[in-house]
């Protein structure tokens, strides 16, 4: 029991050089995915990062808007209804 204790925090600094290497990698890969280059000194993202992007899916647009819709009326409806409601409530 107790090696077995021993072992793994004698390990730690190996498990903690391995998260932090895996924590670079992925740190490394999203810069590469958004084009921001460490290497190259400057610090700055390139020209693509910077850019906004226009989303172009028109079907989920159509669909939110849809439901944004939906909701505004439904909330209309509610705050229309609720005084009736409650009068039929009371009676």
């Amino acid at each position: 029991m107790y090696s077995r204790l021993a072992k793994y925090i004698e390990d730690e600094p190996i498990r903690k050089k391995a998260a932090a290497e895996a924590q670079k990698a992925k740190l490394e890969a999203l810069e590469r995915q958004i084009g921001f280059s460490s290497g190259s000194g400057s610090g700055e993202p390139s020209s693509v990062a910077g850019k906004k992007h226009r989303f172009e899916d028109t079907v989920f647009l159509e669909q939110s808007q849809d439901i944004v819709d939906n909701v505004k009326s439904a909330v209309a409806a509610g705050e229309y209804l609720s005084p009736l409601v409650a009068l039929n409530m009371v009676y």
